[in-house]
């Protein structure tokens, strides 16, 4: 099991009323690095969880560190 979720499985996180603004940076296979308009839902104290929308217009959910994320 990758680090990143045993991670989480240790750690208490915490669910957004609503969901936050976030810029996100994110790598995909397809598009490369680049930086997302998100919505961040749920976090820890290491990692945030974010819904966004992909330059090919594809929405997903991931978990990134939280130094990926920044309020927009």
């Amino acid at each position: 099991m990758p680090r990143e979720r045993l991670v989480r499985r240790e750690l208490t996180s915490a669910r957004a009323a609503e969901p936050i603004p976030v810029w996100v940076w994110l790598v995909l296979r397809e598009a490369g690095d680049y930086r997302a308009k998100a919505e961040a839902l749920a976090w820890t104290n290491d990692q945030v969880s974010v819904r966004y929308i992909d330059p090919l217009g594809r929405e997903g959910f991931v978990w990134v560190w939280a130094n990926a994320v920044q309020c927009r």
